[in-house]
C-alpha cells in the first residue's frame, strides 16, 4: 500500500520525541463550569455536557420615568423572570473510553495539587508570625 495524503500518521518509534504545537481554535473561549450531565453514546463514547448555572435573568423590567424625564426605580410587581435556577448549557463533549480515563488521571492530578496547596496555605494562616514584637 503507498502512502497518499489520506493515509494515517503514525508515531515515531518509541524512545524519539513527538512535539505538539497548541493553537486555540476559532470558537475558543473560557467558560464557567458549575456542573455536567451526560452519559454514554450508543456507540460507547462518554458525552457530557458542560453547563454553569445562576438565578434567571428577567425577560421584562419596567422603570419608571422621573419628572426630569430620567430612568427612575424599577417596578418590581412588573418584573417577569422564570422561577428557579437556569442552567446554561455551554458545551457538549464526546471522548472515547480512553481519552475519558486520560481525562480522569489529569484532573485527579490536579486536584491532588491543589488541596496539597490549599492545605499549605491554611497552615501558614493559622501559623503565628515569628519575630514581631508587641
Amino acid at each position: 500500500m503507498s502512502d497518499s495524503p489520506t493515509s494515517r500518521p503514525t508515531f515515531p518509534p518509541i524512545g524519539e520525541k513527538v512535539k505538539f504545537h497548541y493553537e486555540k481554535g476559532n470558537f475558543f473561549r473560557v467558560i464557567h463550569v458549575d456542573g455536567a450531565i451526560g452519559g454514554l453514546t450508543p456507540t460507547l463514547d462518554i458525552f457530557l455536557s458542560i453547563y454553569n448555572q445562576r438565578a434567571p435573568i428577567p425577560q421584562i423590567t419596567v422603570q419608571r420615568v422621573t419628572s426630569s424625564g430620567q430612568l427612575g426605580e424599577e417596578v418590581p410587581e412588573e418584573r417577569v423572570q422564570k422561577e428557579g435556577i437556569f442552567r446554561e448549557v455551554e458545551v457538549g463533549l464526546v471522548m472515547n473510553l480512553t481519552v475519558a480515563k486520560a481525562l480522569h488521571q489529569w484532573l485527579a492530578e490536579k486536584i491532588e495539587i491543589a488541596e496539597k496547596t490549599m492545605q499549605q496555605l491554611e497552615q501558614q494562616q493559622h501559623q503565628p508570625s515569628v519575630g514581631k514584637s508587641q
